[in-house]
């Protein structure tokens, strides 16, 4: 019976341990988080990625907003990247040396805060 009880009261303890990390994970990804995923060579698991990253938007475990950011992609790599970002409000392929000056447009445009 103590076995029981000891198993009980270690998974409530687990259980509230999740519920407090969700209600962190929920907290951080407001409508002005953004995520920024840097990108370089080829990007072999360029689409791999964006799918895991829109799996976890669709969950509300991330941010709404995700940041494509080229340091240095191939011209295929490039391309498949702004075949993503075409019809996806939510996806934003920009260049490294650009990032501040998005940051600055987002809050200018949207007063975000940034």
């Amino acid at each position: 019976m103590q076995i029981f009880l000891d198993f009980l009261a270690l998974l409530t303890l687990c259980l509230g341990a999740l519920f407090l990390w969700g209600l962190w994970v929920f907290s951080c990804c407001t409508r002005k988080t953004v995520a920024i995923l840097r990108l370089g060579g080829k990007a072999e698991e360029l689409e791999h990625r964006v799918r895991g990253c829109k799996w976890l938007q669709k969950w509300g475990l991330f941010p709404p907003t995700l940041l494509l950011v080229d340091c240095g992609l191939s011209a295929d790599a490039r391309h498949r990247a702004e075949c993503l970002a075409k019809d996806d409000p939510h996806l934003h392929l920009i260049a490294e040396k650009d990032l501040l000056t998005y940051f600055d447009w987002e809050r200018t445009e949207h007063g975000t805060g940034i």
